[in-house]
């Protein structure tokens, strides 16, 4: 009887356990579809640029960090002398090689009825016509050589390809810059996003529009709606990535590492 007691125990402790086991599969399996504390991500601008000049040159000026700037402002200026010099240059080249057009023109005109009036040769018409294509050709050297000129000087200013605020200057007035060299960092803190890798089954309902709550432990700071899901796997772990777009938050979020609250 005694026995019997003992294996009766032993099945109800064997019974609980895996119970409890099975509870806590079942738990695991509730958290891999969106609870916090699993499904989470760092966010991060959307827009983010080191800014670098295309040229070399010295630098005139340089932003400030925490500076606002907006699209298409100035950031950064490099001495700009010698390419002015350049421009002129260029426009002159031009200039001379439109009159060289006009004056081959004109001399082709001339040839033309000195032939009709027998006066020259026919080879002379031909050599005018000659020296006119040859000014033309040049016309069109010139043209380029003023597009490269106006382009240098351009590429002499640093300009803001979106609005943002400069987190970090690289490089002082006075000192070299030129392609590779960043002389500041520009992000926009305005469109923020979040890239989680979940597993595949919580990603069935998940499609772009689905909104959820964005949490810092068990605080929400913010709402975050679904821009895309990515239609592929990651071969190691079998994870699908998500992208959030951040709607609203109710604190300074950029560089957090922050959770999802359930979507289902």
């Amino acid at each position: 009887m005694e026995n019997l007691k003992n294996i009766i125990q032993i099945f109800m402790i064997v019974f609980f356990l895996a119970n409890a086991a099975f509870a806590e599969m079942d738990k695991q399996e509730a958290t891999e579809i969106g609870h916090y504390g699993v499904i989470g991500g760092v966010v991060k601008p959307v827009s983010r640029a080191k800014l670098s000049f295309a040229q070399p040159g010295v630098l005139l000026k340089v932003p400030e960090e925490g500076q606002m700037i907006n699209k298409g402002w100035l950031v950064a200026q490099q001495d700009d002398r010698q390419a002015q010099i350049a421009l002129a240059e260029a426009e002159a080249a031009l200039e001379n090689a439109r009159l060289a057009i006009e004056t081959a023109e004109h001399e082709k005109s001339k040839t033309d009825r000195l032939l009709k009036e027998k006066i020259v040769a026919p080879i002379a018409l031909t050599e005018a016509n000659f020296d006119l294509k040859k000014a033309q050709a040049q016309l069109k050297i010139a043209q380029a050589g003023h597009v490269a000129a106006k382009l240098k000087l351009k590429q002499c200013k640093l300009i803001a390809p979106f609005k943002g605020v400069i987190v970090e200057v690289f490089g002082n007035i006075g000192e070299q810059s030129g392609p590779g060299n960043p002389v500041a960092e520009i992000v926009d803190l305005s469109r923020l996003e979040i890239s989680v890798d979940i597993p595949l089954n919580a990603t069935n309902n998940l499609k772009p529009g689905i909104q959820t709550a964005i949490l810092s432990g068990t605080k929400k700071v913010g709402k975050a709606e679904v821009k895309v899901v990515l239609p592929l796997l990651d071969p190691a772990s079998g994870l699908r990535r998500v992208i959030f777009r951040v709607i609203d938050a109710d604190e300074m979020l950029t560089g957090r590492h922050v959770t999802l609250a359930p979507w289902n």
